[in-house]
């Protein structure tokens, strides 16, 4: 059984089994009598309940156990989740000239981004990108180059991170990303060796802007929730260059 849906599992039973030893304190009150008469189902009863109880509450430590091993390595999984998320929508808003030729951050990028009708820029400047036949094919390329980077991240990345219910939980929401710019992609690029793909998308340039806007916008958000995400695992001075820190690496 996956380890996410036996978590579960374990948790459902010792859930119930907590339910069911309340349920059966407050019938000792009411009905004693029956408790009283069946003194040997009683107890096989309460050794099952308390049982299941145990048993929810040892696999909910090991869990806890585990995922303290795994604290390092998942955070920096979350980092690289952030560099490719941030990747991905930094440069597709430089196609669009979103910083519409000035410097900016990329903290003003994402307020551009993020703004009421932000969704409606990103979408017309993407429309008026794939009306011109020479940057609709820098974003193709641009868009190909992304999406192999987003691949590399997600199959690097899956077989670690899908083993624990959070880190699970990131590298789907980020394989959602990917999926959708592979989609773009193949819309994109139309044909397979001159053979033509029998993509609905094909030649829908709103369909194309909008997804174009979707990723921009889900990759903003995904880079800054990633990044929360990490930190909360791991505070930024346990990276410091510290001696003290350096020494410790040695420690059991």
């Amino acid at each position: 059984m996956h380890a996410r849906r036996r978590r579960l599992w374990f948790r459902a039973l010792g859930a119930g089994a907590l339910l069911l030893i309340v349920a059966a304190s407050v019938t000792d009150v009411t009905i004693t009598h029956f408790w009283d008469r069946n003194s040997m189902l009683t107890g096989v009863i309460a050794d099952v309940l308390v049982l299941l109880v145990g048993v929810a509450v040892i696999n909910e430590w090991l869990d806890i156990r585990a995922t303290e091993r795994w604290r390092t390595v998942a955070r920096y999984a979350l980092v690289e989740l952030v560099y490719a998320s941030r990747s991905t929508w930094v440069r597709l808003c430089h196609a669009l000239d979103l910083h519409e030729g000035r410097a900016a951050t990329v903290d003003e990028l994402a307020e551009r981004v993020k703004a009421p009708g932000g969704a409606d820029v990103l979408q017309a400047r993407a429309a008026q990108l794939l009306a011109d036949p020479v940057r609709r094919g820098q974003l193709r390329a641009l868009v190909t180059e992304l999406s192999d980077q987003t691949r590399d991240t997600v199959t690097s990345w899956a077989p670690v991170m899908i083993t624990t219910g959070p880190s699970a939980d990131a590298i789907n929401r980020f394989t959602r990303l990917h999926g959708r710019l592979m989609r773009l992609r193949f819309v994109l690029e139309k044909t397979i060796e001159g053979h033509r793909i029998p993509y609905t998308e094909i030649d829908d340039d709103e369909w194309a802007a909008r997804r174009v806007a979707t990723l921009v916008r889900m990759g903003a958000q995904l880079a800054a929730r990633f990044h929360d995400e990490a930190y909360e695992l791991m505070a930024p001075e346990e990276w410091g260059d510290e001696p003290a820190l350096v020494e410790g690496l040695g420690d059991a």
